[in-house]
């Protein structure tokens, strides 16, 4: 990156980002929360998931958390953002709107109680289903059993090489896959360290390879995967005919530990 590039590369640089991310994260509420300082913070939050959005590969995670900010804001700023959204769509006729009473945040009492008992059963499971993992033995950040959803991000750096074999079992014949004639290097590098995605790109290889006229196909693997640091090693029996697996809730005894 242009002018950042050279910042992230000093020796200092880590630990700033490090103590003013740990620094933002646990006092940016108080600010969202004071009508004062909530125009900077809302600004701050901007910046800090600009950057983070920039930095690591986290998908839509930076929109989807400036997004949801909003909702510290005022209601009759809510108000006037549907009223804004709803003269929009007006233009097209597919609403009749026509003042800004027309809109009423006001429900009956039913209706209130029954809200109340989805979003009560809503954020439980946001608060419990994160806690699955513990449920597992084995070492979440190699396995993955429950990483899904557990909100334990940042925790690792984990990188993998991923071989793939296709073999006809009539004739016996067996090739090696180019895994870019399928994947983009990005989908190649996630899919290469993620067992629920070798998984699935083990049973997409098989498809594919059945409608090109291979016989009772069998896909297995060669995988090796570093986690922070350490020396790659297997991940997978590189012997082990992966189409008959089915990924799920269970353990993976496919991976090796």
């Amino acid at each position: 990156m242009p002018v950042q590039g050279e910042l992230f590369a000093l020796e200092w640089a880590p630990y700033l980002f490090s103590w003013c991310g740990m620094l933002f994260d646990v006092t940016i509420v108080f600010f969202l929360l004071h009508p004062a300082t909530r125009k900077l913070a809302f600004a701050a939050v901007v910046i800090f998931h600009s950057l983070t959005g920039l930095l690591f590969q986290i998908g839509a995670f930076p929109l989807v958390m400036i997004a949801v900010v909003t909702i510290f804001f005022s209601p009759a700023w809510h108000r006037k953002l549907l009223l804004f959204l709803c003269q929009r769509v007006d233009r097209y006729h597919l609403v009749s709107l026509r003042d800004a009473r027309d809109i009423s945040l006001s429900l009956p009492k039913f209706k209130e109680q029954f809200l109340l008992g989805v979003f009560t059963l809503f954020f439980a499971v946001q608060l419990l289903f994160p806690w699955r993992y513990v449920l597992y033995d084995s070492n979440l950040f190699w396995s993955e059993e429950g990483y899904r959803f557990s909100w334990r991000v940042m925790l690792m750096e984990i990188a993998g090489t991923a071989t793939f074999f296709v073999k006809d079992g009539q004739t016996g014949r067996e090739g090696v896959v180019i895994n870019s004639e399928f994947l983009n290097e990005h989908q190649e590098k996630q899919m290469a360290m993620q067992p629920d995605l070798i998984l699935q790109f083990a049973h997409f290889l098989g498809e594919h390879y059945r409608k090109q006229g291979v016989r009772d196909p069998e896909v297995r693997a060669e995988i090796y995967v570093s986690l922070n640091g350490q020396a790659s090693r297997l991940y997978i029996d590189k012997d082990l005919n992966l189409l008959p697996i089915k990924d799920g809730w269970g353990k993976r005894w496919w991976v090796l530990h």
